[in-house]
């Protein structure tokens, strides 16, 4: 008999005698169900099994399970790292894996078994193991408790950390199909907590929960917070997800009540995101995900001290999965997958919470984000500057420090943008046609293109710089310069002054004239000196007059006048619109109060005809301290010729006249290195500005008042810096102002550069997380300082593996992943609860009183102290600020100096009711003398109002991510 033939032999005696087996335990199987209670099929009383489902779909056959398995995808790693349930879900893994998942098959087809006893991997010597610790940090060492298992047998459940009660940590894991496994801390006079997974071969990673040291984030355990987690080392599908929710219902445990299930599923939608994009990795690079190392995951669900909701947040701890295929695809996939999910993380979290959240990613991201040197911040440059032009108006862009590479952008009297630039080089154009979606523009031509959009504009603007030819070539990451050409710029504006002189001797005028305001009509203050006759006052010129008005006053009366037809000091603009076309305008001038006339009644008018216009011409007047060239209109007014300023919005007449003026001065802000600094705020003499999208910062004119002065510049809610500027004689031109732009870098640490973490002006809770990483050999990629808006800045930082191309992104307080803006979220519950408290405490709205002043600053100053006692007594941040909000009333009290005073004029009596008969007559007599009528309670309420407002300071400056 042949090999062939033997073997089929055997086989067919194997069938024989199983189908005999199968054929007397249906009999016995039937004889117990006429004895006993009917009873449901095996699907019936055991929850959903995957390998019993798969078994009986591949219809508990052996050889189908066999062939099943070994279509498996055998994956280039040895032992088991995920335990047959892993390799089942992934649908491929290691050699050893596979024989687990047939041998767990091959049980379910004996139908009297009800599940297969999974093997977990911790018999065998080629599972790999995971040492799963909970860490007490104290002053004398490290107690750690916890137990050592297998990411396989961690796989298909969910594990929890929780804070029962103060001091109280409680870790539960649940392996798979076994009793959960209990362990309680006790964390009094603990410095910090953390939970470590230490896989074998020496790979760990660890979750910091909280820490005495903490500048954000807890710094110790609250009671109610519970974070669970998942381990999976595996792929998980809709499948998997879809039949997970089926066996927790099917367990009686309804997520809808069941926190544990609850975050379960969360955390399996959050894999099931990832793993869709991982997919998408895979067939780009051409490479197969090993899944040989487990993912963790948690999601934290914090009750808070005064939340009305509980608040998550989402932590990564590690997902450093590796790929099979070639070693360059191989190492991309890796990087291309761990940036991916440093906004996947970000994105997950807002979409279950509905709230806005932050992240690594989004803190990277926000960078130098005014610092107009990538793609997507000179495009957003762009785009506001061109969204904000006026018919008339236009932008210059250059490429900064660069006049070779420029463009300007013109906004259209038909609301079109134009857009005009040197040629694109040809195969920059021919680079653009061949790429599907981007933006086309003609080549070997002068560009001369309208669009309709700011946005479409702003992509054809940054397409025509970087496509102009340059040497040496534009680099991607050129910083982007605006200069503005807006509609001139008016000499009239509120505060500006302009002199006129004429005559000699005792006909010799002196008139000055001072705009108040010129938002809507113009408001004067003036002062005329005629020979020995001086004289001044007010004067309102209406909207309506400066519009259309064809009669003209020069003359001035004492005291305030209001001449609602009539023009002063300027010519109407349609007066000045028929000049600028070269056109007559008619017009009527007013003569002098005859003696006998009604000084509150119409002027008489002395003269009435036309001005014809006599062509533009140049004077030279001194403007700010500098002599400078205004263009001029002139007309004849019959015999005589005269001028007005050149002015659309305020032509100035008698400008032929004109021998100073004092008007708005521009200053021009710049960075180191060159380029314009938008939205910066500058006080100049306790007035506040801000300076435009070309970096422009205009100060209100002020006559003979401005010299050598210092300049008060804030960037971007960092520390004001004082910047000298000379403003003696500016004239029109912008006096360029350099300021030190706090530009953030980017800091590249390898392990042996940890020394470099100590010197950086950053938070010591950020570096203890990066000297961590650094330690575990990986590199670490850090802002070289804080971040962010004073008084939220933060930080982040990357640590990277540079064997496999891994990285993961870290928050301040140590979370790999995302939180919500939690300190805003507290900050408005903590500022309601402080409301409530204050208005409980005061009854009514605090009234002015000439000593709330000093009472508020004593409550302010008594509040900072209270919560500085609570913090070294141990407490976290939020619970001092809760403290001692409750003491408030008490410290009222305590710290009142009449009662202070009571109490001595007692002990030097001997007789504490003295004492008090003592502290009323002082208040009544302070309440008579100094403070008015019941400012006792007054001074009590204003304590109350500084108490309060010292301690939300306390919130937002020291309560960030809290």
């Amino acid at each position: 008999m042949t090999d062939a033939n033997a073997q089929a032999s055997r086989r067919n005696k194997r069938l024989a005698g199983g189908f005999v087996a199968l054929v007397v335990a249906a009999v016995i199987i039937w004889l117990l169900m006429q004895r006993c209670h009917p009873v449901e099929t095996p699907q019936g009383p055991f929850p959903f099994d995957y390998f019993r489902v798969k078994a009986e779909e591949l219809g508990r056959d052996p050889v189908r399970i066999k062939e099943f398995v070994a279509g498996l995808t055998t994956l280039d790693y040895q032992g088991d790292r995920k335990g047959p349930l892993g390799c089942l879900w992934d649908g491929g893994g290691s050699a050893e894996e596979k024989a687990l998942v047939e041998d767990a098959l091959i049980q379910c087809c004996d139908p009297m078994v009800a599940a297969p006893a999974l093997y977990n991997g911790a018999a065998t010597n080629k599972a790999a193991t995971l040492d799963v610790r909970l860490n007490v940090e104290r002053a004398g060492g490290t107690d750690a408790k916890g137990m050592q298992t297998t990411a396989g047998a961690l796989l298909g459940n969910v594990h929890s950390l929780e804070f029962p009660a103060e001091n109280k940590a409680r870790l539960t894991l649940r392996p798979y199909r076994s009793e959960p496994v209990v362990i309680e801390v006790d964390t009094a006079g603990a410095e910090a907590l953390s939970l470590s997974f230490l896989e074998e071969g020496g790979r760990s990673s660890e979750r910091e929960f909280w820490h005495r040291k903490n500048r954000v984030g807890y710094a110790n355990g609250y009671p109610g917070d519970r974070h669970d987690f998942v381990v999976l080392p595996a792929r998980v599908g809709k499948y998997v997800r879809e039949k997970e929710e089926l066996r927790l219902k099917e367990a009686g445990r309804d997520p809808a009540q069941d926190q544990a299930a609850q975050a379960y599923l969360t955390l399996l939608d959050w894999c099931l995101d990832s793993d869709a994009e991982l997919e998408k990795i895979e067939k780009r690079f051409a490479v197969r995900a090993q899944f040989d190392r487990p993912r963790i995951v948690f999601l934290g669900r914090h009750e808070g001290p005064i939340a009305k909701q509980p608040l998550l947040t989402l932590d990564l701890r590690q997902d450093n999965v590796r790929f099979a295929g070639e070693a360059g695809p191989a190492r991309a996939a890796t990087e291309c997958r761990s940036r991916l999910e440093s906004a996947l993380e970000q994105m997950f979290l807002e979409r279950i919470t509905k709230k806005p959240s932050n992240s690594a990613f989004s803190i990277f991201s926000s960078i130098s984000e005014d610092y107009p040197n990538s793609v997507d911040r000179r495009l957003r440059r762009a785009q506001q500057v061109l969204s904000a032009l006026k018919p008339g108006e236009k932008a210059h862009f250059a490429a900064a420090g660069r006049n070779d590479v420029k463009a300007t952008v013109e906004r259209t009297a038909q609301q079109k943008l134009r857009l005009t630039a040197g040629a694109i080089r040809p195969e920059f154009a021919q680079a653009l046609a061949a790429t599907e979606g981007a933006i086309r523009l003609p080549a070997g031509k002068p560009l001369d293109e309208q669009f309709d959009e700011a946005a479409a504009a702003s992509g054809a603007l940054e397409v025509a710089l970087a496509g102009q030819p340059a040497e040496p070539p534009l680099g991607p990451g050129f910083v982007l310069d605006v200069r503005l050409e807006l509609q001139p710029l008016s000499l009239v504006a509120g505060g500006a002054g302009f002199s006129f002189r004429w005559g000699e001797g005792d006909s010799r005028t002196e008139q000055d004239i001072r705009v108040v305001d010129c938002k809507s009509g113009l408001s004067l203050e003036w002062r005329v000196h005629a020979g020995l006759r001086p004289a001044k006052g007010k004067r309102v010129i209406s909207a309506a007059a400066l519009d259309l008005a064809a009669v003209h006053n020069p003359w001035y009366l004492a005291g305030e006048t209001d001449p609602q037809e009539a023009t002063s000091f300027v010519v109407s603009r349609a007066v000045y619109a028929a000049l600028k076309a070269g056109k007559a305008a008619p017009i009527g001038l007013c003569g002098r109060y005859g003696a006998n006339d009604d000084h509150q009644g119409p002027r008489p008018v002395e003269w009435q005809g036309e001005l014809q216009p006599a062509g533009e011409g140049e004077i030279t007047v001194k403007v700010n301290n500098r002599d400078e060239k205004l263009r001029v209109l002139r007309a004849k007014l019959g015999d005589d010729t005269v001028a007005f300023l050149d002015d659309a919005r305020f032509p100035v007449g008698m400008a032929d006249r004109l021998v100073e003026v004092h008007t708005t001065i521009r200053c021009l802000l710049v960075d180191q290195r060159g380029a314009p600094v938008p939205g910066a705020r500058g006080v100049v003499e306790d007035v506040e500005l801000e300076s435009r999208l070309d970096g422009i910062l205009e100060l209100a004119p002020r006559p003979g008042k401005y010299g050598k002065l210092t300049l008060q510049i804030t960037l971007n809610e960092l520390q004001a810096q004082k910047v000298e500027v000379d403003l003696s004689a500016p004239g029109l031109s912008p006096v360029k102002v350099t300021v030190d732009r706090p530009l953030t870098e980017l800091l590249w640490l390898e392990p042996s550069q940890a020394a470099q973490l100590d010197a950086l002006p950053v938070s010591d809770q950020v570096k203890r997380h990066a000297r961590r990483d650094l330690q575990r050999g990986r590199c670490v990629l850090i802002p070289s300082r804080m971040v962010g808006a004073w008084p939220r800045r933060t930080i982040a930082y990357y640590a990277y593996e540079p064997e496999c191309g891994y990285s993961v992104g870290i928050m301040e307080h140590g979370l790999c992943g995302a939180d919500p803006f939690i300190s805003d979220h507290l900050m408005d519950e903590f500022k309601k609860a402080a409301e409530e408290k204050l208005e409980e405490g005061m009854q009514e709205k605090l009234t002015v009183d000439p000593m709330a002043a000093f009472h508020c600053f004593r409550g302010a100053v008594i509040s900072w102290w209270v919560y500085s006692a609570y913090r070294v007594e141990g407490d976290s941040h939020t619970q001092a600020v809760l403290r001692a909000l409750k003491d408030m009333e008490y410290w009222a009290d305590q710290t009142d100096f009449f009662h202070h005073a009571g109490q001595e004029a007692g002990n030097l009596m001997g007789n504490e009711w003295a004492g008090g008969q003592a502290a009323d007559q002082l208040r009544e007599l302070a309440s008579k003398a100094i403070f008015g009528a019941g400012s006792q309670e007054m001074s009590k309420k204003a304590f109350m109002l500084g108490y309060v407002c010292g301690l939300l300071y306390l919130a937002s400056e020291l309560g960030e991510g809290e």
